[in-house]
C-alpha cells in the first residue's frame, strides 16, 4: 500500500468519525480539531460559512431541526495538489426525520473536501467543504 492509499483511508476515517460526532450531537467543542478555522468555507446552493461562529449557529440549527440523523460515506477518492493540499471527493447520503413531524427525510450528493495539515501537523483538517461538488 503506498502513501497516498494510506492517507485515503485516514481520511476517510476522520470523514466517517466527523459525520458520526455529527449525528451523535457532540458539543461543538468536538469539532475543533476537525477544521482548519483561519482558512475555512463550507458551502451550498443555500449556505456559506466561514467562521467558526456561523458553523456553530449552522450545527445548532441542524440539530434543531432533525433528530436520529445519519450519514453514509461511499466512494472515498483523494487526488493530492501538493504536499500541503489534498482533495477529496465522496458519496453522502443523509437520512434523518423532521423534528416538528417526525417525516423523513434523505438527502444524498456528492461532496468534496479539501484538507490542509493541522496547525499542529499532527494529521489534517478540512479547509473546504463543498456540499454538491
Amino acid at each position: 500500500m503506498n502513501t497516498d492509499d494510506v492517507i485515503a483511508k485516514e481520511l476517510e476515517a476522520f470523514v466517517k468519525e466527523y459525520y458520526r460526532k455529527f449525528d451523535s450531537r457532540e458539543p461543538l467543542e468536538a469539532f475543533e480539531y476537525d477544521f482548519h478555522w483561519s482558512d475555512f468555507l463550507i458551502t451550498s446552493s443555500s449556505v456559506r460559512i466561514t467562521t467558526k461562529e456561523e458553523y456553530a449557529s449552522f450545527y445548532e440549527e441542524v440539530i434543531a431541526s432533525f433528530v436520529d440523523s445519519s450519514h453514509l460515506v461511499s466512494n472515498f477518492n483523494i487526488t493530492r495538489e501538493s504536499d500541503e493540499l489534498i482533495n477529496a471527493t465522496c458519496n453522502v447520503i443523509f437520512t434523518a426525520k423532521q423534528s416538528s413531524t417526525l417525516s423523513p427525510v434523505e438527502i444524498s450528493g456528492r461532496l468534496q473536501f479539501s484538507f490542509v495539515p493541522s496547525p499542529n501537523n499532527a494529521f489534517w483538517t478540512i479547509s473546504r467543504y463543498l456540499i454538491g461538488a
